[in-house]
């Protein structure tokens, strides 16, 4: 019985995990090229369909560089704590920059979304500590 529940416990743990995007620490910061600016991605916003708000990846899945001259778009690239300090750097000596487009709402709500998806993600890592100690706790049970 208490091997069945520490398993029932571990996959809750492994179900939670599943459903994340990319730990904090790996896109805080999204750039785009010069003279281009930030927008969201045209095939996310919403056409009287909630569906793109259902969707979990990282930030940047979400939003594209977009060239207001030629329409032209391309994949930002994203930057944060986690990583190397050289790549931002690298980033900013190309002129890579962080500036929104005109339609801000669109974006700000994008970062809303995000938050909400950080703060969701560090529940679920407070949640797999706790689970590991339970987990922990039930194995020196069964061992008793």
């Amino acid at each position: 019985m208490k091997v069945l529940l520490s398993l029932l416990l571990l996959s809750f743990l492994c179900l939670g995990c599943a459903m994340a995007a990319l730990p904090p620490g790996f896109d805080e910061e999204i750039y785009c090229p010069d003279k281009m600016c930030l927008q969201r991605r045209s095939s996310m916003k919403p056409n009287n369909s909630n569906k793109w708000k259902r969707m979990t990846g990282p930030r940047a899945m979400f939003l594209e560089c977009f060239d207001l001259v030629s329409k032209a778009t391309c994949r930002p690239r994203v930057w944060g704590v986690k990583l190397d300090q050289e790549y931002k750097d690298s980033l900013l000596r190309k002129k890579w920059h962080m500036e929104k487009c005109n339609n801000t709402a669109e974006v700000e709500e994008e970062e809303k979304d995000a938050k909400r998806r950080i703060d969701i993600l560090n529940g679920y890592i407070q949640m797999g500590n706790r689970m590991d100690d339970i987990i922990e706790t039930l194995a020196m049970l069964t061992f008793i």
